[in-house]
Order: structure tokens, then C-alpha cells, then sequence
């Protein structure tokens, strides 16, 4: 799968845009492009963060986590560092 089919398959609301897709023999790697934005984590942890700001994140990020899942795809652990905005 080319990097341009998987973002044509998954592109919707939050999921950023693939910038390639290196399909290894063990793993597959998704290279993002950078939303430019701060990180779930810095979001939670910023004092102006409301907490309906948080679950609204919090609800976005696990949407689109199940639409990955839905389309077969699978993933490591998923740290809020590493959920871009």
C-alpha cells in the first residue's frame, strides 16, 4: 500500500496527513507530516485546558484510534506525547 492510498483511506477529522510508508519485512513505519501543533500531553498539562477541552481531545483521539482499528490497522503503545494536535 502506497503512502498516498492509506491516507486516502484513512484521512478524516484528526488523522494527519502519511508522508511515507516504509513496509518492512517485520514492520510497517508511518512517517507523519507535523501538525505544527503541541502534543495531547502538553494540551492536558497546559492550566488553560479546560477539562471539556480535555475530553473533547480525549473523545477525537480515541475516534480516530477506532477508525484505524476498523481499517485493520494496528499500532504500539499510544502516549499522549506522541498524539499530535
Amino acid at each position: 500500500m502506497t503512502a498516498e492510498t492509506w491516507t486516502e483511506k484513512t484521512r478524516q477529522g484528526e488523522t494527519v496527513r502519511l508522508v511515507d510508508l516504509i513496509d518492512g519485512p517485520e514492520t510497517t513505519e508511518l512517517v507523519l507530516r507535523d501538525t505544527g501543533g503541541p502534543s495531547l500531553a502538553a494540551a492536558l498539562a497546559d492550566p488553560d485546558t479546560t477539562a471539556t477541552a480535555a475530553l473533547s481531545l480525549l473523545a477525537a483521539t480515541c475516534d480516530t484510534v477506532s477508525r484505524l482499528h476498523q481499517r485493520g490497522w494496528g499500532h504500539g503503545r499510544i502516549e499522549a506525547d506522541h498524539v499530535l494536535l
